[in-house]
């Protein structure tokens, strides 16, 4: 009778921990879709000292893109090291940075 109620509550608990994760923002921890998840990359332009901006293709910089990483630190620190770069712009969803180089 107790390896009846382990097993019935292991299949619960198997089943149970990903359908809620499904409510969950994706990817989600532990949940079936956790690595099927299509990231959206941000949008970055630099902007140089005379005011002028100019686009950045993020694939052109990320070797591979995960939903799960953000990629926002090392591109500004990358992007500033470039020549000319006063500040870098980044936005992401409905959210824009303007990041100050040093």
């Amino acid at each position: 009778m107790l390896v009846a109620l382990f097993m019935i509550a292991f299949i619960v608990i198997q089943l149970a921990v990903p359908i809620l994760a499904l409510a969950e923002p994706r990817p989600a921890r532990f949940g079936w879709q956790m690595y099927t998840a299509v990231p959206s990359l941000p949008r970055v332009t630099v902007e140089d000292a005379e005011g002028r901006t100019q686009s950045v293709e993020v694939t052109d910089l990320v070797a591979r893109e995960r939903a799960d990483a953000n990629f926002s630190a090392a591109l500004i620190d990358h992007l500033c090291e470039t020549a000319d770069v006063v500040a870098v712009h980044i936005r992401m969803d409905d959210q824009e940075e303007r990041v100050p180089c040093q």
